[in-house]
């Protein structure tokens, strides 16, 4: 590996991680972990689905779905959003992260 040049995969349709419960800054739900949090660890312990710990396909929405979702609940052109603003985002961030660590990394051989 090089950094001349440095070279990043990202995947270009990314899924989003959904909590098992509907939002709410209620006072009762606000330490609800499954409210809040999305990560898998956490969500695979809800015991409101019956399912195997490594399934949780019931709370990921792929990038597809969650456009349709945002055109048809916002009505916003919420492909044009993706690819012109969100998507070169990411990748600005990624490339800004990975640029950052390049000295404290150093340089490898090629």
């Amino acid at each position: 590996t090089c950094w001349n040049p440095a070279v990043v995969w990202v995947w270009p349709e990314p899924y989003l991680r959904l909590a098992s419960r509907h939002f709410s800054w209620e006072h009762a739900q606000i330490n609800d972990p499954f409210v809040h949090l999305t990560n898998r660890t956490v969500q695979r312990h809800d015991g409101v689905d019956a399912k195997e710990p490594d399934q949780d396909e019931a709370h990921i929405m792929m990038l597809p779905a969650f456009l349709k979702w945002a055109e048809e609940l916002e009505h916003l052109n919420a492909i044009s959003c993706w690819k012109e603003r969100t998507w070169p985002k990411i990748l600005e961030v990624v490339r800004t992260c990975v640029l950052s660590c390049k000295e404290d990394v150093g340089a490898h051989p090629s």
